[in-house]
């Protein structure tokens, strides 16, 4: 835990420098599609190097536990049948239901988090954007505190796209 906040800490103070120099890097600029960041829903034809796993709300608890941890990530993308967001599963979810995991739907510990969580910190759990945002764009909103991720998604109608997370600006950056 100490890490990820003295992590968190520096992107912010990158955050910061960019937000504030004259002439940006030209990389900043760019929109987040054009740039090997984050894991996106393949494309008609397209295979992925990593798999994105989305679920419905009906899904079990269990199987969105299944899904964490065989793609090895912190959240998955409830969506509709449209595969419209609705929400974010994450795995710290999972730990505050661990008695519970087998018996209830992601839709019912969703309401439940929502239920025992204050109104501020449910506005944060689940933050958008597209996929024609900047890099520049996209980082100032994960430099928001308690925003880890972003779920990119299709403008009009919250088609989710992909996701893109601290961890993968900081790769990319220090890469």
């Amino acid at each position: 835990m100490h890490g990820s906040l003295i992590n968190g800490v520096r992107f912010l103070g990158i955050c910061k420098y960019f937000k504030h120099c004259p002439n940006p890097l030209p990389i900043l600029q760019l929109p987040i599609y054009a740039i090997p960041l984050g894991t996106w829903v393949p494309r008609n034809g397209e295979t992925s190097s990593r798999p994105f796993g989305m679920l419905r709300l009906t899904a079990s608890l269990s199987s969105a536990l299944n899904m964490l941890v065989e793609a090895k990530v912190s959240s998955i993308p409830i969506v509709d049948d449209n595969d419209s967001l609705v929400d974010i599963y994450c795995r710290s979810d999972i730990t505050a239901l661990a008695n519970n995991v087998n018996e209830m739907t992601v839709h019912q510990a969703l309401q439940w988090g929502q239920d025992s969580n204050p109104p501020y910190e449910r506005t944060q759990r689940c933050q958008m954007c597209l996929r024609t945002d900047t890099l520049l764009k996209v980082m100032a909103q994960l430099s928001n505190p308690g925003v880890r991720r972003l779920v990119i998604v299709e403008a009009g109608s919250n088609r989710v796209e992909g996701i893109i997370s601290l961890t993968d600006i900081f790769r990319f950056l220090l890469g």
